[in-house]
């Protein structure tokens, strides 16, 4: 039995030359409309372009995880974008985030594993001093100013 390259040989004898039997371009190659490269009858061979040729192959293929219209490598469009980004297309979201490591905190890490509120502290330069409450602060704004 020859290789794909011999048999495709074969079909490029067989199949007339000439222009893409679809949208008319002039560079045409042979596809098996039956996807069996063995089988060179002329009824199942047919002159299309690379566009047209990608489009067959491609036009009933479905997500290997989701049943969805097939992107690349086999995934849809969402699927395809997880392979990309983190390399398993069945990744949800980003990195672990940490909890906050202030005590009696529990929120969500935001930077350099604090939570939004303490790292806005830590860069004002008050993380670790006790922190006064909105009324406190203004009871305090009031003395000064009477």
């Amino acid at each position: 039995m020859a290789g794909w390259m011999a048999e495709h040989r074969k079909a490029r004898m067989i199949c007339l030359p000439g222009p893409c039997e679809l949208c008319g371009a002039t560079d045409a190659e042979v596809h098996h409309k039956n996807e069996d490269w063995h089988d060179h009858s002329p009824t199942n061979l047919q002159r299309l372009c690379r566009s047209c040729h990608m489009k067959a192959h491609r036009s009933g293929a479905r997500c290997l995880l989701c049943e969805k219209p097939h992107k690349g490598r086999g995934y849809c469009d969402m699927h395809y974008q997880r392979f990309k980004k983190w390399g398993d297309p069945t990744k949800l979201g980003g990195p672990a985030r940490a909890i906050c490591s202030q005590l009696d905190c529990g929120l969500m890490g935001h930077s350099k594993g604090l939570c939004s509120k303490h790292a806005q502290q830590l860069r004002r330069g008050t993380l670790g001093k006790p922190q006064k409450t909105k009324s406190e602060a203004a009871q305090a704004r009031w003395q000064l100013e009477g």
